[in-house]
């Protein structure tokens, strides 16, 4: 039963890095970007973000059972929620990123010179 938990928050956590591939695949196509660095970048991240947060969650449950005992479905939705938070981070702002260097500034006038 503890595998297919484990399977099942994996699942869950993998939802923002889903979600963000696509906008950065679609995103990087339209402006015709190459999209490798940032879906690399993102990836990463997730992966990194994820394992730093259940490392986190898992010190802040030994810290508070040390106090009192701790139900199944707490540790469950703690997990499941700390590893949204931390892989949904990296991912966003490996597309941030990519928006901030397609997007153009509007104080520097239109992209195309025949407004001239």
């Amino acid at each position: 039963m503890a595998a297919v938990l484990v399977f099942v928050v994996m699942l869950i956590d993998a939802v923002p890095l889903w979600l963000f591939w696509e906008r950065i695949s679609a995103h990087a196509s339209k402006w015709r970007v190459r999209p490798l660095w940032y879906l690399r970048f993102a990836g990463v991240g997730w992966c990194l973000g994820l394992v730093s947060m259940y490392v986190l969650v898992g010190l802040l449950l030994i810290f508070i059972t040390k106090s009192a005992d701790v139900a199944d479905w707490i540790v469950f939705c703690a997990f499941a929620l700390g590893g949204l938070f931390g892989g949904a981070i990296p991912p966003a702002a490996s597309y941030l990123a990519l928006r901030m260097r397609t997007t153009p500034d509007p104080d520097y006038g239109p992209l195309d010179s025949s407004e001239e």
